[in-house]
């Protein structure tokens, strides 16, 4: 990332570009709500909370991981990592 950061814009590539303009979007947002993870996978909310219940997500996009869902607290992914899922 800081070979990016110190380029020049005239300098780069369309590619480095968007990835430059990716990694701000992600800085931007470090974690994803539920309603945004519905989004991004065009599933309803029931279907991401059975995704979560039957442990089909991987642990480590869930911020926290599963132990943390015990808590009643509000689940969050990592965006990075949920970016790094869907690409598989």
């Amino acid at each position: 990332m800081n070979e990016i950061l110190k380029r020049r814009m005239a300098d780069m590539t369309l590619l480095e570009v968007m990835e430059a303009s990716n990694l701000v979007e992600i800085s931007k947002s470090l974690t994803l709500s539920v309603d945004e993870l519905c989004k991004v996978l065009k599933k309803p909310r029931r279907r991401i909370y059975a995704l979560i219940d039957h442990r089909i997500l991987p642990e480590e996009l869930v911020v926290g991981g599963y132990e943390s869902r015990k808590q009643n607290n509000k689940i969050l992914f990592h965006t990075h990592k949920v970016i790094e899922w869907l690409k598989q």
